[in-house]
């Protein structure tokens, strides 16, 4: 077997026996698609198969079978990471790089540094769409900030670690990039369940995504019995892009991938709004 999704080294495998991979909590988290070891794993990830086994104490020496999960270490930081500043004028430090890693696919890995909430509540969040929609393609990563953060053009943000462009899922076949939402190509389920368990991490302050997506999603939160108080302090619609109120919010440019904002991390006494 082998696995699929993006190694360590941020190289591609895939045969029989691979792996549909997603991230949990400071560790990512694999789903199988075929028979392998946790040797065998272990080796392909490039991590110590004693670690992978005390992240699994009940897996033992067993051959893992077809849809079994399993969890795979994630590197703890060597230092506190701290946003200071605001998201538009502000820098990094001690960022931590997003790692190569089942269940998304960076962009470019050269930008992709945050604070470790960020991080962390990123892969989280993948993960748990890939533990509940077997199948689930690997979502895109486009920019989090700089190594130091700082200017970061063409963006406005994207300065201090707080801020991750992600793509939407879609129906069918795995994007190569971004591309353009809209009603007959994007997965509402499985974006709003990302989203969802953001939200639910308390950990958000905005997300941007353009008002024509966000129809999308209100229609089907409204289908789900969602209560109106919830869905008047989670996204815009259907008040005017004017109104700069809910969670999700309108920015032009936002059809092809939302613009995940975080909150201030409770670390980060010098980061500001």
């Amino acid at each position: 077997g082998s696995v699929a999704g993006s190694m360590s080294d941020g190289s591609k495998a895939s045969a029989s026996g691979a792996v549909e991979a997603s991230a949990s909590s400071r560790s990512h988290c694999a789903r199988m698609a075929g028979k392998d070891s946790p040797a065998g794993i272990a080796k392909k990830l490039k991590v110590d198969v004693q670690d992978l086994l005390d992240f699994n104490f009940a897996l033992k020496g067993d051959v893992l079978a077809k849809n079994d999960i399993i969890e795979v270490p994630m590197r703890i930081p060597d230092a506190l990471s701290m946003s200071v500043g605001s998201p538009e004028a502000g820098k990094l430090v001690n960022g931590e790089k997003m790692p190569a890693g089942p269940g998304y696919k960076l962009k470019t890995p050269s930008f992709s540094y945050g604070t470790a909430e960020t991080i962390t509540n990123i892969v989280n969040c993948i993960g748990d769409v890939q533990r509940t929609c077997t199948g689930t393609h690997d979502l895109i990563i486009g920019h989090l900030s700089k190594k130091f953060g700082g200017k970061f053009p063409p963006h406005k943000s994207h300065r201090s670690g707080r801020d991750v462009d992600t793509g939407f899922y879609f129906k069918g076949v795995a994007p190569a990039g971004f591309i353009r939402a809209d009603a007959a190509n994007l997965d509402v389920e499985r974006t709003m369940h990302f989203i969802t368990c953001l939200v639910d991490a308390k950990q958000v302050e905005y997300i941007f995504i353009d008002h024509y997506i966000q129809e999308i999603l209100y229609d089907y939160l409204v289908s789900k019995n969602t209560p109106a108080s919830a869905l008047a302090s989670l996204i815009q619609f259907p008040r005017p892009v004017e109104k700069r109120l809910g969670l999700i919010r309108h920015e032009d440019g936002h059809d092809d991938h939302m613009h995940i904002r975080f909150l201030c991390p409770a670390t980060s006494k010098s980061c500001h709004d």
